[in-house]
């Protein structure tokens, strides 16, 4: 969450934010295509082959890590290494209620040091 939203602040874009792209701890391992913006653009990929869905656009940035943590926490309910009841409770209750208000306030801060518009801001986290 830290990082998505210290990226974002600076207008990076991750180009393939997928699965295997990330580390256990959340943190991105692989940048393959990425890029700045240079003006505000929310659909703004780096990935070309990306245009068509737009799956990794900046404005999908914190949602794309959320849905590949919940499927991290989905590998470890199948291997056995948590139980099925604690996902329920507690990961979806972080990765559902804490992970998108942390995106949104980690976010609006930096933002904020930057001058960017505060509903450009929130506009990120909450498209």
């Amino acid at each position: 969450m830290k990082l998505v939203a210290k990226w974002q602040a600076v207008g990076f874009t991750h180009g393939v934010l997928n699965t295997d792209n990330m580390s256990i701890l959340g943190e991105t391992i692989d940048y393959g295509p990425f890029g700045f913006i240079e003006r505000f653009d929310p659909n703004f990929t780096p990935n070309t082959t990306d245009f068509a869905g737009r799956r990794y656009a900046f404005r999908n940035q914190p949602q794309v890590v959320q849905w590949n943590l919940m499927a991290l926490a989905t590998s470890l309910v199948t291997v056995g290494l948590i139980e099925k009841v604690t996902l329920d409770l507690v990961l979806i209750g972080l990765l559902y209620k804490a992970y998108p208000d942390g995106c949104q306030h980690r976010f609006t801060n930096p933002a904020e040091a930057k001058a960017l518009p505060r509903q450009g801001a929130s506009a990120l986290v909450l498209a």
